[in-house]
């Protein structure tokens, strides 16, 4: 009788280790998934310490809205963000509507969310030149900021068929010295990088040329991240425009009114437009 009682215990015991083992080891898988690391890269839009100061925030709260462990990846040079892109290295990206081709192309990136409004490349002179318009330009030289930017490359598409001359000045302040100086003729920048500037500058401009509508920067996803995954960073990006507390989250990252993205309706008619021309990675 003692002995069958000392099995009785023994058996017990192990179906007793056994049932809590099995829940220990399942809510610890669903911790893991619960806290799922990815990678968000931001493309260089400025030094950063700058960039870190605008989007650290925003990423925090992301994280602890969506419960993924989300690790924020700067850049000082922009040749490595594309080639994070362009080899799937991150898991999301805040990319301009350039990279968001390419990297759909290259490594299937989709986009979520951007900012509803449109943005346009503008070309600006002095106020008192005498040049009206785009063949006014010909044989003469543009200031633009950089040859992979976004205004850059929708610009040289508009101007290809004339004899302008491209030259990269790194900043929007540096394009509007040179135009200042008259080191170049003209310069080129988003429109509203030009609206937000012109208060606070000391020259008067006037735009002679403003290109067709473009889709702002997307947050995009690479295809490996799950759809619960995307559909929760996507929801609570658009979801901060209604709070107010959250509103200057969204002003930092240049994303004030967030919408729904779509590669086909939102970036896909660019591509229609660039097809033609060497920017476009085919």
């Amino acid at each position: 009788m003692k002995f069958s009682k000392i099995m009785l215990a023994l058996v017990l015991s192990m179906i007793s280790c056994s049932f809590f083992a099995m829940p220990t080891h399942l809510w610890s898988d669903e911790l893991k998934e619960f806290k799922k690391e990815y990678v968000f890269a931001v493309i260089p839009q400025g030094p950063p310490e700058t960039m870190y100061r605008n989007w650290k925030p925003f990423i925090d709260r992301l994280s602890h809205d969506t419960h993924l462990a989300l690790k924020l990846k700067l850049y000082e040079r922009m040749e490595d963000f594309d080639e994070d892109l362009r080899e799937g290295e991150v898991d999301f990206a805040y990319l301009n509507p350039i990279q968001e081709i390419k990297a759909w192309h290259a490594s299937g990136y989709i986009p979520l969310v951007r900012n509803k409004e449109i943005i346009r490349g503008v070309i600006f002179v002095k106020k008192n030149s005498g040049i009206k318009n785009l063949q006014d330009l010909n044989g003469k030289e543009i200031a633009l900021v950089g040859s992979g930017n976004v205004c850059s490359i929708a610009l040289r598409h508009d101007i290809q068929a004339l004899d302008i001359k491209s030259h990269y000045v790194g900043s929007s302040s540096n394009v509007y010295k040179n135009v200042e100086i008259d080191e170049s003729s003209a310069g080129g920048t988003l429109d509203v990088v030009f609206e937000k500037d012109i208060p606070t500058l000391a020259q008067e401009f006037r735009t002679i040329y403003t290109t067709d509508s473009l889709s702002s920067h997307p947050i995009a996803a690479h295809p490996s991240v799950s759809l619960n995954d995307r559909f929760l960073v996507q929801e609570n990006v658009m979801k901060y425009a209604k709070d107010k507390k959250s509103q200057d989250l969204l002003k930092a990252i240049g994303m004030q009114d967030p919408v729904m993205a779509n590669y086909q309706k939102d970036y896909q008619p660019l591509e229609a437009r660039l097809v033609k021309s060497s920017d476009t990675a085919h």
